[in-house]
């Protein structure tokens, strides 16, 4: 049903895993769902090449998430299913911009981008999201090829910081007071793990070379990450640092 270098958003939790086609959600974007007792949300934002798996269970209370239409520095806004009024939710700034929800932070889970064949490997037990969601759309082709082949971007941001390159794609790690980008094409041709710190709390990024993906494989508790192109996570966190592999 998918190709092995498809890519695919993967959550683990226990001994439980599920894999979420970024082909089915560049037409839907947010799917919430529910794996061994966690109710979560897999995030996706087709402009920003975002991703990131957050908790619903908000400081408001447990919510479901939709897609208002809206963009806050390119990049989706969500709104609260069950909130009285709604709330708007940005997906990389990981919180609430209007409603109740203002200033409010999301608890974001790990997550993995990476292809399909790789996932598999990983965790050959696991699920996977189905192309029958009853819809009728193309999920084995994208609507925004012309888009990632350029530079331009399609929206303006409200901060432009020039030391990458619009859309090279980063994982962003994050804790209470200081946020780190990792170029994801940093890591060479050949697997390898590197282990550093944000905030003296440590985490160990592992690069598999074949699928060309970096996972968090372990983290301190107060590290939080999601995949984004640079554009995005530096609109968001202007102060972020580069994480520059060649000095681990």
């Amino acid at each position: 049903m998918y190709k092995r270098q498809d890519r695919v958003v993967g959550v683990n939790f226990g001994e439980e895993s599920r894999a979420y086609p970024i082909g089915i959600l560049n037409y839907h974007e947010i799917v919430n769902d529910s794996l061994s007792n966690s109710k979560y949300a897999v995030t996706y934002c087709p402009l920003c090449d975002s991703v990131s798996v957050i908790d619903r269970n908000t400081p408001l209370g447990e919510r479901e998430f939709g897609v208002s239409g809206l963009l806050y520095n390119s990049n989706v806004l969500m709104y609260d299913r069950g909130g009285k009024p709604e709330s708007l939710w940005s997906q990389v700034k990981s919180a609430g911009v209007t409603g109740p929800a203002a200033d409010q932070t999301l608890q974001t889970l790990p997550v993995e981008l990476t292809t399909w064949k790789h996932w598999q490997s990983q965790h050959p037990e696991t699920e996977v999201m189905s192309i029958e969601t009853g819809h009728r759309r193309n999920y084995s082709q994208s609507p925004y090829e012309g888009y990632f082949s350029t530079p331009q971007l399609m929206f303006p941001v409200n901060h432009d910081d020039q030391r990458l390159a619009a859309k090279v794609p980063v994982i962003g790690l994050w804790t209470k007071n200081s946020s780190i980008a990792v170029l994801l094409n940093a890591f060479g041709n050949a697997d390898r793990k590197v282990r550093t710190q944000i905030d003296d709390l440590s985490f160990l990024l592992d690069y598999d070379a074949e699928s060309k993906s970096v996972r968090v494989l372990e983290a301190s508790p107060g590290v939080q990450w999601m995949y984004s192109f640079w554009f995005a996570w530096v609109s968001f966190h202007p102060k972020t640092e580069i994480l520059d592999i060649t000095q681990q």
